[in-house]
Formats: C-alpha cells, sequence, structure tokens
C-alpha cells in the first residue's frame, strides 16, 4: 500500500489530460496505428494471457482499453509481449511482479502510456533505457528498485514527466544531477535514499516543482531552508 498515493496521483493527473489531445498528438497516434495495426489475433492471445491472470476483457474492451493494473499477479517478462496489442493503454501498474530489466522491451511500443508503475519489482538501471520511447510518460513510479545513480540519465528524455519516485532506491546525491531537465515535474519523492544537501543543489533547477518528499534521508533542516529559499511554492517534507 505504499504506492497508493502515487498511484492515485498518478491516475487524477492521467484523467485531467485524457481528452487533450493536441493535433501533433494525434497525429502520431494515427501514424502509430498505422504503422503498426493491432490483429485480432494478437488481440485474442492477449485476452487469452489477461484471463490467466483473473482479467477478463472482451475484444471490444481491449482494443480501447486505457487502464491495466496488474499489481502483485504472476506477471514476468514473458507476459509483457502480450501487452504490445494495447494501443490506447495510458496507465500501466506492475507493482509487486516478478518484471525484470529483460521484460520492458516489450513497453516500448506502448506509446500512448502515460503512468507506469514499476514499484518493488526487479527493474535496475538497464531496464530504464527502454523507457526512452515513452514520452508521453507523465507519471513513473520506481519506489524499491534497484534503480541507482547511473540510470537515471536514462530518464532525461522523459521531458512530459509530472510525477516521479525513487523512494527506498540507492540514488545519491551524484544521480540528481539528471533530474535537472525535468522541467515539468511537480512531484518528486526521495524517501530512504541517500539524498543529502549537496543533491538539492541540482533540485533548484525544478522550477514547477509542487511537492517534494525527503522522509529518511540525508538533508538537513539547512537544507531544506535553502531550497525553499529557492523553490517557495514547493512543500517539502522531511
Amino acid at each position: 500500500m505504499k504506492t497508493t498515493l502515487i498511484f492515485l496521483l498518478s491516475l487524477f493527473l492521467l484523467s485531467i489530460s485524457t481528452g487533450c489531445s493536441t493535433k501533433k498528438d494525434v497525429h502520431k497516434e494515427k501514424s502509430s496505428k498505422t504503422s503498426q495495426p493491432v490483429t485480432e489475433t494478437g488481440l485474442k492471445a492477449t485476452q487469452k494471457y489477461l484471463k490467466s491472470l483473473g482479467k477478463e476483457y472482451t475484444l471490444e474492451e481491449l482494443k480501447s482499453l486505457k487502464m491495466l493494473y496488474l499489481g502483485e499477479t504472476q506477471v514476468a517478462d514473458a507476459g509483457l509481449v502480450h501487452l504490445k496489442p494495447l494501443k490506447s493503454l495510458e496507465s500501466l501498474d506492475l507493482y509487486g511482479t516478478n518484471v525484470t530489466d529483460a521484460g520492458l522491451i516489450h513497453l516500448k511500443p506502448l506509446k500512448s502510456l502515460k503512468v507506469l508503475g514499476l514499484a518493488d519489482t526487479q527493474v535496475t538501471d538497464a531496464g530504464l533505457v527502454h523507457l526512452k520511447p515513452l514520452q508521453s510518460l507523465k507519471s513513473l513510479d520506481l519506489w524499491g528498485t534497484k534503480v541507482t545513480d547511473a540510470g537515471l540519465v536514462h530518464l532525461k528524455p522523459l521531458k512530459s514527466l509530472e510525477v516521479l519516485s525513487l523512494a527506498d532506491t540507492q540514488v545519491t546525491d551524484v544521480g540528481l544531477v539528471h533530474l535537472k531537465s525535468l522541467k515539468s515535474l511537480k512531484n518528486l519523492y526521495l524517501k530512504g535514499t541517500q539524498v543529502a544537501d549537496a543533491g538539492c543543489v541540482h533540485l533548484e533547477a525544478l522550477t514547477s516543482l509542487e511537492e517534494l518528499y525527503l522522509y529518511q534521508t540525508q538533508v538537513t533542516d539547512t537544507g531544506v531552508k535553502k531550497l525553499k529559499k529557492v523553490l517557495p511554492k514547493c512543500l517539502i517534507l522531511k
């Protein structure tokens, strides 16, 4: 349940963004669909796989499915290949599954994804490279994964990110420099990391930040005060 707040916030962001696509977005979506048409055979395979996980959908429902929660199911890397036909999918939560880096390559075709939950999976730095094509991502939950500073460089292309959880990962001050380019970031969770005052300097560039969670970090009260001066509108919780 540690990810409940993050997931609900992500769904809220998703709900307010639905239906607000620009002409450019629509063009991208159309070109994506025409270049990789979804076959009925593919959908039937997806339908069968999801049914094995206790998730039953009609073929028509799968064609327009936007949200899929597979948290704490038996999903593993091989199973993710069956999600490729879900071109309309905007929210996918794989919390607590056996998914590893190898499985994330199967998510690359899901260009409509806006919310992705990978909390408490076996994902490491190497897996994050597969997220680069997901340019529509607004929320990414990496809580409790094996991600370190080295992996954060792969998040730099995700310019639309508004919510990012790195809670209980191995991230330190060094890795935060890679977040400076995420100008749309509104909520950042760093609870349980090795971040200290030195790392807060890199956060000063995130002028859109509204909430910053620093519980169980090495950040001092002095560091919080300094950051608050630069980001006066940001709620900093420590």
